[in-house]
């Protein structure tokens, strides 16, 4: 094949990987299968996009062309020899999804060139799916190529990895993802920061909280900052009342309520959460690092009245509270049960 790829320079900050696809896709030969691995996943989609593109346009131009049947058709999500793996909202990746997948296999591709299963999230696939997985490996179908993003090399068994060719992705560091969302989407600097420090190096993550990529079933009503903004409000407003024990329990209750009315949204509630028990720890000493810098007045007020040492306590509570709601256990007990024991012992 001869193609390179018009547009993976898009891919925000992963130029050695871009090159190293380039170059795959001007060899005479591919590999079977593909590992991307790396923290970097808010460009899965447009990698095997244009992976697949770049490995089946249909006119004789140095890039995909973007306007023939093929690219129109990927592009779309409409080509029958492409195919998807859905990990969205999925725990795990049952053996069942892989065995549809093999199944799909086992005919002939219709009009592709080289055939694409683009399965993100790879490291959900439990046991039992990665033997299926690399069963399919083993004795690929041909003209087929398995495109697999994990974020780690180690969340995938040995023998899958070995039958891979690994590609690392370099995650964007705080001050690209600053960049990337003033730059291209216009947001606030002082938002933009905000955002960046939330979801640590999970440029994703940052677009979806920003309605900027869009992910209906995690999407809070009235927008995440809007979200995040009354969530803050309802925390400073609950410490506000820690010397108040009947006022404090009563507005506890309403707030574990509140946060754990739509549980989809939990992982985001957990954002906030850290980010503002972060800041109350380290305001004290570093005020200027704080991540929430728009409620800076409220974090002063409240660190003056509360002990250093409790600030650390209550985040190892709350990493414990997510800890049993990852496992299971009940999200508005468990948020009670945390914020119950924020008061000093006695009070």
């Amino acid at each position: 094949m001869t193609q390179t790829v018009s547009g993976f320079e898009n891919i925000h900050n992963q130029q050695s990987p871009i090159n190293e696809i380039k170059t795959l896709l001007q060899s005479d030969t591919l590999p079977n299968a593909i590992l991307f691995t790396g923290n970097e996943s808010s460009k899965i989609n447009q990698t095997a996009l244009f992976f697949s593109k770049a490995a089946n346009c249909t006119k004789d131009s140095a890039n995909p062309c973007g306007s023939c049947i093929s690219c129109k058709k990927i592009e779309q999500g409409v080509h029958p020899d492409i195919l998807f793996i859905n990990t969205a909202d999925k725990k795990n990746i049952t053996i069942s999804q892989i065995r549809e997948i093999g199944s799909r296999l086992s005919i002939k591709a219709n009009e592709a060139r080289v055939r694409t299963v683009i399965l993100p999230h790879a490291e959900k696939m439990n046991i039992p799916a990665q033997n299926a997985m690399l069963k399919m490996l083993e004795e690929p179908p041909d003209r087929t190529v398995f495109l697999l993003f994990a974020p780690k090399v180690t969340d995938m068994l040995p023998t899958i990895q070995s039958r891979c060719r690994k590609i690392g992705c370099i995650p964007p560091d705080r001050a690209s993802i600053e960049a990337y969302l003033t730059g291209t989407h216009e947001v606030a600097p002082d938002m933009a920061r905000i955002i960046s420090r939330t979801c640590g190096e999970n440029l994703e993550k940052a677009l979806m909280l920003l309605d900027l990529q869009k992910d209906a079933t995690h999407e809070p009503e009235g927008g995440w900052i809007e979200h995040r903004r009354t969530t803050l409000h309802s925390l400073f407003f609950l410490l506000g009342a820690v010397d108040q024990i009947p006022r404090y329990m009563s507005r506890c209750l309403l707030l574990a309520e509140h946060l754990t009315r739509k549980p989809e949204l939990l992982g985001e509630m957990f954002m906030i959460l850290r980010t503002f028990f972060r800041d109350l720890s380290v305001f004290r000493h570093a005020p200027q690092d704080i991540i929430n810098t728009d409620f800076f007045d409220s974090f002063e007020d409240i660190c003056a009245k509360r002990p250093y040492n409790d600030h650390l306590d209550w985040i190892k509570g709350l990493f414990e509270a997510q800890r049993k709601i990852e496992a299971n256990a009940s999200a508005r007990l468990t948020l009670e049960r945390f914020f119950l024991q924020l008061p000093p012992k006695g009070m």
